[in-house]
């Protein structure tokens, strides 16, 4: 042992990371709270309530009921989808929609959380779920509940297809993940990463096969057209009309938002550079994590996928703590910090600090940078590290080891899937035979 993990070990490190966690709760002060509380489920209950069966986008906001005018924004399917407000009132409504937010989230992180190796995580740890429960006071998550946000709905779909892709079953990947992207758009961005970096990698070594790309993006395309079109007249008016001009707004404050368009402001070129590198990026990623370490990988895209609009307000981000979840594991592994503690900075870390007035270096735009860095270094973290061996970090690491334990097993009687519990496949390349679902 060397003098500085003697006075920096493990212990020191987990206590940091929580101590960090507590005090990044004050960050929620800078959160402008609007009344009434769930400002953007009343736009939706508004129009549960006013559509009558018309074309909900044809209605300004102000007929309809909505407190500030805004007129219907969201796609037909998750309109549709919250049905079951009609009749509430708005407070009986939030309430009833941040008890399915919170429950939904914590759901998610322990299924993220299960698509790890068994062998590579403690089911006993505490650490994990101290981790899980104070995410849900950060400021991404508190300012979710208070705007009563519908992101959650994606990040189901979203994990559902990471779950199927740990698996190998990439048909149905695709329907969840189509599905995601069909309740808002932006998962479709995540989902032609994965289409081309299979594409990419069916080229390579060791390779995926020729068709894979399409048995996951045939399925994406059709479940999405199917859930657009039982809402056909709607979707055609949203496609054609609507979301057009929304996808040429932005955001009006930076210090709320992780958008790359808005944030760049007039510097349309740089901006579409940024969102060129990091969109490449994370597909050059998928060309071996998907492969090597699916669920980090999945998790990876879902972080990065909200950054590409002209509004990416911050409650959005609650997309990455899956992703930091993942790496709270791997750092538990490893013993390596660094990328779990640059993401805790530019995630949920005092927003304070970058909301300065006349500030010439602590502005959004560097705190955006600090955010895009994270997410260029963690995928470059997860498409250079595509082998296991002696020495190697991965997620996946002393796959071989537990196999050869699980091949014993099985010889003394006992089944080889009781090794490895819900767990995703060591490397999927190794084996090609299953990745046709």
């Amino acid at each position: 042992m060397n003098g500085r993990e003697s006075w920096f070990g493990e212990r020191e490190k987990i206590g940091a990371l929580i101590l960090f966690l507590v005090v990044s709760i004050a960050s929620v002060r800078t959160i402008r709270f609007m009344t009434p509380w769930g400002a953007d489920l009343q736009n939706v209950l508004a129009y549960q309530a006013c559509t009558k069966g018309g074309n909900p986008y044809l209605i300004p906001g102000g007929v309809c009921g909505d407190l500030w005018g805004r007129p219907m924004l969201y796609p037909p399917p998750l309109l549709h989808s919250f049905f079951w407000l009609r009749g509430l009132t708005l407070e009986s409504a939030i309430y009833r929609w941040c008890s399915f937010v919170v429950v939904a989230c914590l759901g998610c992180l322990w299924a993220w959380r299960r698509m790890i190796p068994a062998h590579r995580r403690d089911s006993a740890d505490w650490v994990p779920v101290a981790f899980g429960l104070l995410l849900l006071f950060q400021f991404p998550m508190v300012f979710e509940l208070e705007r009563g946000n519908t992101d959650i709905c994606p990040i189901l779909g979203w994990t559902a297809a990471a779950f199927f892709i740990c698996r190998n079953r990439l048909k149905l990947a695709g329907l969840a993940a189509g599905l995601a992207a069909a309740y808002k758009l932006y998962p479709a961005i995540p989902c032609a990463a994965v289409v081309l970096g299979m594409f990419w990698a069916s080229f390579g070594a060791n390779r995926f096969r020729k068709a894979n790309f399409l048995r996951f993006g045939v399925p994406a395309i059709l479940s999405f057209a199917a859930a657009q079109a039982m809402f056909y007249r709607e979707a055609i008016w949203y496609f054609s009309r609507v979301f057009p001009d929304f996808a040429h707004e932005r955001s009006d404050d930076p210090s709320f938002s992780h958008s790359i368009p808005a944030t760049c402001g007039i510097h349309d070129t740089f901006s579409s550079l940024v969102c060129l590198a990091l969109f490449g990026t994370w597909t050059w990623a998928c060309r071996r994590g998907l492969r090597q370490q699916p669920a980090l990988t999945m998790a990876g895209l879902l972080a990065m996928s909200t950054y590409f609009g002209g509004i990416a307000n911050d409650y959005a981000l609650i997309t990455t703590y899956p992703l930091l979840m993942l790496l709270l594991i791997r750092a538990r592994t490893t013993g390596r910090y660094g990328l779990l503690a640059l993401g805790l900075i530019a995630i949920v870390g005092d927003r304070a600090f970058f909301a300065a007035k006349d500030a010439h270096i602590l502005t959004p735009g560097l705190h955006l940078a600090l955010q895009v860095a994270w997410l260029v270094l963690v995928a470059i973290e997860v498409g250079a590290r595509w082998q296991t061996g002696p020495g190697s970090h991965d997620l996946t690491a002393g796959a071989t080891r537990a196999e050869d334990l699980s091949n014993k097993s099985a010889a003394q009687g006992s089944s080889s899937v009781e090794a490895r519990p819900h767990a995703c496949p060591a490397d999927i390349s190794q084996s090609v035979g299953r990745l046709s679902p």
